[in-house]
């Protein structure tokens, strides 16, 4: 094949050349876009609330993908369990942060992901947080979640957000 470029005058160095500018400009082509979602599903169990996110990226090549969700604070509503009594007693809110959640990392194929009831963000109020006295216990009622965002990262760069504003009861 060499000699043919030869003979219409095309060096290989300047082949070579080409193909080098060009892969900067390749990877550049990625955009990462949301294809569904995403969605956000917040349950209460117990002293527990936790977020999780779901969709589908596409975009993204063929790196791994870390992603997590982030808050600026969290305000959880409680009562303290009674049970000599019967009447729950309301308790203080509790809050938190900024929090982040757990990092997930999904492998990219044909340069999508898709992620179900992902990178979990919990907060558990303690006795102490609910201001209950003697033995008794926290329930969480509600948990607000501020200024909700999802992050995707690629080798260490964040190629997509997105805000999910208050995630509230």
């Amino acid at each position: 094949m060499s000699e043919n470029l030869k003979k219409i005058g095309i060096p290989i160095a300047a082949i070579a050349s080409a193909l080098l500018l060009m892969a900067p400009m390749l990877a550049a082509a990625q955009s990462a876009h949301f294809v569904r979602g995403p969605t956000i599903d917040k349950s209460i169990s117990g002293t527990t609330a936790t977020i999780t996110t779901s969709g589908k990226v596409a975009g993204l090549g063929s790196d791994p993908t870390q992603f997590f969700l982030t808050t600026s604070g969290v305000t959880a509503e409680t009562e303290c369990d009674n049970p000599g009594q019967g009447a729950n007693p309301p308790g203080q809110d509790a809050t938190f942060g900024p929090t982040q959640g757990q990092t997930t990392t999904i492998q990219p194929r044909n340069g999508q992901i898709t992620f179900n009831d992902a990178a979990p963000l919990s907060i558990t109020v303690t006795a102490e947080q609910a201001g209950c006295p003697g033995k008794q216990q926290p329930v969480l009622t509600s948990a607000t979640f501020s200024d909700v965002v999802l992050h995707l990262v690629q080798n260490g760069e964040e190629v997509l957000t997105f805000n999910f504003g208050d995630v509230d009861p």
